[in-house]
Parts: C-alpha cells; sequence; structure tokens
C-alpha cells in the first residue's frame, strides 16, 4: 500500500504524486521555473563572458600547467606538509 502525503505547496490540501513531495500541476510549475531561471543564467552576459574564457586555450594551457605543478586542493596539500 503506497501512503500518499498532502501537496507540499504553500495552501494546497490535494495529495501529492505517489513518491512525490507536489501534486502534478505544482511539479510541473516547479520545473517551469527551474527551467525558466536556468534559461535566464544562459543568457547573461557575464556568464557568456565566463563561457568564453574557459574555452579560450590559453585558459586550458594555464589551468593544465597550474595543475601539474599543484595537483592537491590548498586544504589537501597542508595536510602531507
Amino acid at each position: 500500500m503506497t501512503i500518499r502525503k498532502l501537496c507540499a505547496a504553500s495552501g494546497c490540501d490535494d495529495l501529492a504524486v505517489p513518491g512525490a513531495a507536489l501534486r502534478e500541476l505544482h511539479e510541473a510549475e516547479r520545473i517551469d521555473r527551474g527551467r525558466a531561471r536556468r534559461a535566464k543564467v544562459k543568457t547573461a552576459e557575464e556568464i557568456r563572458r565566463r563561457s568564453k574564457l574557459y574555452a579560450s586555450p590559453a585558459w586550458k594551457k594555464a589551468r593544465a600547467a597550474f595543475l601539474e605543478a599543484n595537483p592537491l586542493c590548498v586544504d589537501c596539500a597542508g595536510l602531507t606538509t
């Protein structure tokens, strides 16, 4: 027997989808909000500029050289000394 819970959306008294916290309508709204948020982030000028930087050959070369010289993070490197 599956236990049904009330929808976790504020003010909603309907039953949630089995195994989920929200009913279908509220779950669809939550997914849409997440998609809109991710789309907004992808179009932000700062994100586009950073993406260009991290995709550049100069950055990749500098990153590889740094990781070659410093294979451990600062915390782990401090534990071994």
